[in-house]
């Protein structure tokens, strides 16, 4: 194989592993086109039902493998604007957390027990009444109700009561204004530089030894 193909093999190689990688947005984020996220952004719709409706934790999830990036947000019905959303590992969006305390992940705070489940913007405290009532003017914030029996230290197992935040929007319970909706990425490992740096040094070495061979020919 002459130079030139080795060098395209390799160059193809590491252009290749870079563009499975969906772009991983970092902290709350707002007026989100839908478009944008899965064309430009490379996710994938896995979940989607009006914020009025109840659901098991199971079916949300369902689509959602270990280890996944998920993007959770909330979306103006019938429109392609999402009005809020986070990204993170699922095991940090399902990480339990007891009453009014959060969990830090990928620039948001994530809260996950038995009151309710949603993010707040890195920093920020919440006050799960049940639903985070915290900055109610805060665009920073989901909230979905959970509240199941046995209080809220508990792990949650369904949606129940609809709603209840996207961001400044409050008392969505009963509301068919927005939609939840969850997002999938995988997320391709990408090799760490010095990495890169043994392969170029194995092409170098394949390369001397393939013209030595040559001139021993």
């Amino acid at each position: 194989m002459k130079l030139k193909h080795l060098a395209l093999a390799f160059a193809s190689a590491f252009t290749f592993g870079s563009a499975q990688a969906a772009f991983i947005p970092v902290g709350v984020q707002n007026d989100l086109s839908f478009t944008q996220v899965t064309g430009n952004w490379g996710w994938t719709l896995a979940y989607s039902n009006s914020y009025s409706s109840t659901d098991s934790i199971d079916n949300l999830f369902a689509n959602v493998k270990a280890g996944q990036w998920v993007m959770i947000g909330a979306r103006k019905h019938g429109t392609d604007v999402i009005d809020v959303a986070a990204a993170a590992k699922i095991e940090d969006v399902k990480t339990f957390t007891s009453l009014n305390t959060t969990h830090s992940a990928n620039g948001s705070e994530w809260y996950y027990n038995n009151y309710s489940i949603g993010f707040a913007g890195l920093g920020q405290t919440i006050s799960q009444n049940q639903a985070d009532t915290n900055g109610s003017n805060e665009r920073s914030r989901l909230s979905w109700h959970t509240v199941g029996a046995g209080g809220p230290n508990q792990v949650p197992t369904a949606l129940n009561y609809g709603g209840w935040r996207s961001g400044n929007n409050l008392n969505l319970n009963g509301s068919n204004a927005f939609d939840r909706v969850i997002f999938t990425a995988n997320v391709a490992p990408v090799p760490e530089p010095e990495t890169y740096a043994l392969m170029g040094m194995g092409l170098v070495g394949l390369l001397a030894a393939r013209r030595r061979k040559a001139k021993q020919a």
